[in-house]
């Protein structure tokens, strides 16, 4: 065989060759991975349109507890009762009710109109009872409004917060909120739960400040989107008589719109050890390039690092809206919902379920922890990477489920509250309020213990070299 011939021959070969050398040593690239959460629908009715129409049953406390309220012939007690009459009256579902005595009575609206009277309060003296307004609803659904001052002792408080539970919360779709105001005020403040019975004492709130104002409560209970378009009509129409009150909504399963995804670190500018966050991933054998809509975070460790690597977060949580109150912090849990890894074999990543012993080590590999809800409504965490239980080098893949079963509480609860004779001669205090909304939280807690909510989905890839 003559050398044309074999080099001829030879040519061909090599650049197989070279082109099999060539294509062995690009890596898998992969641009499809997703975080994409689960839809949830929208769970805010627009303000522009009421719900469907419903049973309105408008309760006014009618015990002695409440004729201060009236001084000046137009305190903010006065204007909240036209207010209530104005924006339900235009229903024709809409039954009137004065409480106290063993059982709430039925009047008119004419009669209810009266409470702007002190006759109305003294002409059947009758004693507070809450427990009697929270009566069993009608058929079909029914909105609860009640107006008090919540003169009651705490056995009352847990006596009012179960009717609460039994006729309204443990519906589906249903919520209780406060609507919290204070008003001008000249009269008696009854105290309960102090060391002589039937103690009272003069309070009048002439040229005292706002925050020195006697307190009274709206109290809303129903379907969560009719409590939350009544409290958007009452801000919109309340004007100066809304400014420097409370909105409350306790609820458990209406606290956010959609999962959130996206995390941020909580000091971008810092360098983390042990730790780069590229634009993409390459090991020599597979290659992560995403689109900068997915939300996945990218990690990679440096060669050889074996400590902890922990690294803080920030992620926007939305909130259904300024009523809702956010979860507590010792209320959230995350959950690695799925982990993956590279294999060669396939060439493709595959579930970690499929290898237990694999399984075990990479749901080691990430805690979380830190978890703190902020004023803004941020959710600050911290995640830790631990080289040392990633099994080798590669690539992984985690998706991580944030959930809550608790819900935080607000400043002005404790605020606005005082104990047996730490105030009793403050009148811009209201014994036993925390009691009572913490019993409202409590109640809400147990209800989202068997159903959490979801807040977020977080993912990340990581490669370990």
């Amino acid at each position: 065989m003559n050398s044309t011939k074999i080099t001829r021959w030879k040519i061909p070969f090599l650049l197989l060759m070279l082109i099999g050398i060539t294509t062995a040593c690009i890596p898998k690239t992969f641009e499809d991975l997703s975080c994409d959460p689960p839809t949830m629908t929208d769970k805010s009715p627009s303000l522009d349109a009421p719900p469907e129409p419903i049973n309105i049953s408008l309760n006014i406390d009618g015990s002695e507890s409440m004729p201060g309220y009236l001084t000046n012939g137009a305190s903010r007690y006065i204007k909240t009762i036209q207010l209530l009459d104005r924006t339900f009256s235009i229903s024709d579902l809409v039954e009137y009710y004065r409480v106290g005595g063993p059982e709430k009575q039925k009047i008119s609206r004419s009669k209810f109109l009266e409470a702007i009277k002190e006759g109305f309060y003294y002409e059947d003296r009758v004693t507070s009872n809450l427990t009697g307004a929270i009566a069993p609803q009608k058929e079909g659904k029914e909105l609860l409004v009640l107006i008090t001052d919540l003169y009651q002792n705490q056995g009352d408080v847990t006596a009012v917060n179960q009717k609460i539970r039994q006729h309204y919360l443990n519906q589906e779709g249903y919520a209780a909120g406060i609507l919290a105001i204070r008003s001008e005020f000249n009269g008696k403040v009854y105290v309960v739960g102090s060391n002589r019975d039937n103690f009272n004492f003069p309070y009048n709130t002439e040229g005292k400040p706002i925050e020195k104002l006697r307190p009274f409560y709206v109290i809303f209970l129903g379907p969560y989107k009719h409590i939350l378009y009544y409290f958007d009509k009452l801000q919109r129409d309340g004007g100066e008589l809304i400014k420097n009150s409370e909105f409350t909504i306790f609820s458990p399963s209406n606290i956010i719109n959609n999962l959130s995804v996206m995390s941020e670190l909580k000091n971008p500018g810092e360098p983390i050890p042990g730790l780069k966050r590229p634009f993409s991933l390459n090991n020599g054998k597979v290659a992560i390039e995403l689109p900068k809509n997915q939300p996945i975070e990218l990690l990679e460790i440096n060669p050889n690092f074996q400590e902890e690597i922990p690294i803080e977060y920030k992620v926007s949580l939305p909130i259904l809206n300024e009523y809702t109150l956010p979860p507590s912090a010792n209320s959230i849990q995350a959950k690695i919902s799925k982990s993956k890894y590279y294999d060669e074999s396939t060439k493709e990543f595959i579930s970690s379920s499929k290898e237990p012993t694999i399984e075990r080590k990479l749901l080691n590999s990430m805690q979380f922890s830190n978890w703190k809800v902020g004023s803004d409504r941020e959710l600050n965490f911290t995640t830790t990477i631990k080289p040392n239980e990633l099994p080798q080098a590669n690539i992984y893949f985690f998706q991580v489920d944030v959930i809550a079963n608790g819900l935080g509480e607000e400043d002005w609860w404790q605020n606005w509250n005082c104990e047996d004779r730490d105030c009793e001669n403050d009148g811009s205090k209201t014994h036993n309020l925390e009691h009572f909304l913490q019993g409202l939280k409590s109640l809400t807690t147990d209800l989202m213990e068997n159903n959490p909510i979801a807040l977020a989905r977080l993912c990340y890839a990581i490669q370990k070299n």
